[in-house]
């Protein structure tokens, strides 16, 4: 377990201690009290264990507002067996991306790290997703950015002037990869990384 994965375990043991020196002095059948005090942290061993099991899977959390797409994968709906689909990107988040990090336990990234994200699936999404890694194949890294609401819903657009525009106030290029949202959290969208605006000279 890494050191930045600690904070929770520790927590947990500390509180159990707690718990467990309030009931020696309480009142109560002795049997019943030895038997919380065994079980209890036999518990706390056992959360310890489990934690490494949820590192790497996709959190359904809230994307990031910019980030650097490394790789997605599409699984398409399936009516037979009731699957909705998910679309599963692999973002390394920017800084300054607006997420803060209020609770003492939460993980803190030492910068750089990608992180997998489950995403609503969506044609318009399905779609941005393949464009996206197609232009990585031809060697141009991509931005992943989640903008609010338009109108009061999401949705896909067009490469319109519009795009163009709000690409470039977000640091981005002038040419959108395409992108899609739902109606709960706004848009997703890929644009190329930002290219050199004059020739350094020689």
């Amino acid at each position: 377990m890494e050191d930045r994965t600690l904070a929770i375990p520790i927590a947990f043991i500390l509180l159990a201690a707690l718990l467990c020196w309030m009931l020696i002095g309480a009142k109560g059948k002795w049997w019943l009290k030895l038997a919380t005090i065994l079980i209890v942290p036999g518990f706390g061993l056992a959360v310890w264990g489990s934690i490494s099991s949820y590192k790497g899977w996709p959190t359904a959390s809230e994307p990031p507002e910019k980030a650097l797409l490394v790789g997605g994968i599409v699984r398409e709906p399936d009516a037979k067996k009731d699957d909705p689909g998910a679309i599963y990107l692999w973002l390394i988040p920017l800084k300054g991306d607006g997420h803060s990090n209020l609770n003492p336990l939460d993980y803190v990234s030492s910068g750089a790290e990608p992180r997998s994200y489950k995403l609503p699936y969506t044609r318009q999404l399905h779609d941005a997703v393949n464009d996206a890694q197609a232009a990585e194949k031809d060697g141009r890294p991509m931005l992943f950015q989640r903008t609010g609401k338009k109108n009061g819903r999401g949705g896909a657009r067009g490469n319109s002037q519009d795009d163009s525009a709000e690409g470039d106030e977000s640091g981005a290029s002038g040419t959108p990869g395409g992108g899609s949202g739902n109606p709960e959290e706004g848009e997703y969208k890929f644009y190329d990384l930002p290219l050199p605006t004059s020739q350094p000279k020689p």
